[in-house]
């Protein structure tokens, strides 16, 4: 697996102050710009082929003679695409757009039911995708999905849009979009049409940085020795460490570069609390994003469960998110690593699967297996992605009503027990995505920023 570092390279302060407000959207795929409205076949027959069809061409399994659009079931009095949830047919393009870090794409189109459409469970799934060989027919990795809700008025338009950021994973790479389906319930033989799509990116504002833990000022620390809150502010900017319990809990190296330090959590109910030094930070104002590596500590040779937490708080001591690193005990005696989170109901919700763990009580941490968690936080959900790619979207966070984020607790469940728990965590990174930085975060960043110099540099 390729594991996503984003290391944010923090800008200097005269670069942010320059910055103005975001641009407006660049429309890559709309009426009139790359065929968004299907109109640019102006023949006056009906059902017209892929083949047929300027810039869209079919993925499915079907060939490119299969139906792409059909005049009837007008929106506006004109060509539509005909959608189905059949695989031989599913319409994408090339968009011709080379991805930056941090674009914000945009999607709105309109669509409706059709002959057999599940009303009450099928959505309209818009797939943003990149490809090993930035050429449609390649490996496709699908770094967004983005579902319409379920159909409200029968045999009647409704107008969708939603939006999602790119990350690091995608930079440099070629932008494919296809117009999908999610199926339900039932058979997946529905059929929906869809209208009027557009597709536009937005360049995000540069981050402004709030608070960096990469632990490399940190001193060395052997499990059994004590971690002092003073020994983890060493290798932090923006934010104070609590120690509550550092169970066997180290501090140890990259096992190619002595330099770079990262913090294992240990053998129980560790507990380490992390606030931010310039106060809250609220929810309502512009997009705030939260960051770090990690990878889970297992047991050797056995199916232990493991479980850790990673915990957002606010100011109140309200849960804003909880993030659960486990294993769970499957897979025999090697278990996989498994990224969750918890929703406001309580659940344990699976956003990822077979990562990588290590055994044993290692001293030493590889940074090509540490995962990649990005929150991005807005005023009621946030977007979680791993290793750049978004695994939840529009999740409500972990408490109702909750404004503002204070603090993290990193901890361990169980007491004193080596199956209980373990993870090492590097690169702990808030950020705030406003083009003008506020005149308190200033203040801050002028406090913090030059030390950050000392601590943020590439990772390999």
């Amino acid at each position: 697996m390729t594991t996503q570092k984003t290391l944010t390279v923090l800008a200097a302060i005269a670069i942010v102050l320059a910055a103005g407000p975001a641009p407006a959207a660049t429309v890559i795929v709309g009426p009139g710009v790359r065929n968004g409205n299907f109109n640019d076949d102006t023949s006056g027959t009906d059902n017209r082929s892929f083949a047929q069809t300027p810039f869209w061409e079919n993925i499915g399994t079907g060939g490119q003679s299969t139906q792409a659009t059909r005049t009837t079931m007008p929106y506006d009095g004109s060509r539509n695409h005909v959608l189905s949830e059949k695989a031989a047919r599913q319409a994408a393009q090339d968009t011709g757009y080379t991805i930056a870090d941090g674009d914000v794409f945009d999607v709105s189109y309109v669509w409706r039911d059709a002959s057999n459409w599940n009303d009450g469970n099928d959505r309209i799934a818009i797939k943003l995708f990149t490809t090993d060989t930035d050429l449609i027919g390649g490996t496709q990795t699908t770094f967004a999905t983005l579902l319409s809700a379920t159909s409200t008025s029968n045999n009647t338009y409704e107008a969708a849009s939603d939006s999602v950021a790119a990350t690091g994973a995608q930079t440099g790479k070629r932008l494919f979009v296809a117009i999908d389906s999610k199926n339900g319930g039932g058979g997946a033989d529905g059929f929906a049409r869809v209208d009027n799509f557009q597709l536009g990116v937005t360049a995000r504002p540069a981050p402004v940085p709030v608070l960096l833990a990469d632990f490399d000022g940190s001193p060395l620390r052997t499990a059994g020795q004590a971690i002092t809150a003073a020994h983890l502010d060493a290798g932090t900017v923006g934010g104070a460490w609590t120690v509550n319990d550092d169970e066997e809990s180290l501090i140890g190296a990259e096992d190619s570069d002595a330099s770079n330090h990262a913090l294992a959590g240990d053998r129980g109910s560790y507990d380490f609390d992390l606030a931010l030094s310039g106060g809250a930070l609220s929810l309502a104002g512009d997009p705030i994003v939260v960051s770090f590596d990690s990878q889970i500590i297992r047991t050797a040779g056995s199916g232990n469960a493991k479980k850790n937490l990673v915990t957002g708080w606010d100011s109140s001591s309200n849960q804003v998110f909880r993030v659960v690193l486990t294993t769970d005990g499957s897979g025999g005696g090697t278990p996989q690593g498994r990224l969750k989170y918890i929703n406001q109901s309580g659940n344990e919700v699976t956003l990822i699967n077979n990562l990588p763990s290590v055994g044993g009580t290692p001293t030493t941490f590889d940074v090509n297996e540490l995962t990649n968690l990005y929150i991005e936080m807005g005023a009621a959900t946030m977007d979680i992605y791993v290793n750049g790619v978004l695994e939840a979207h529009n999740v409500a966070y972990r408490t109702a009503g909750v404004t503002d984020l204070a603090s993290f607790t990193l901890g361990g469940t169980g007491g004193g027990n080596a199956s209980a728990s373990g993870a090492w965590y590097d690169n702990i990174q808030v950020s705030v995505l406003s083009p003008i930085p506020e005149p308190a975060t200033m203040i801050a960043l002028f406090a913090g920023v030059a030390g950050l110099g000392g601590y943020v540099r590439k990772r390999r």
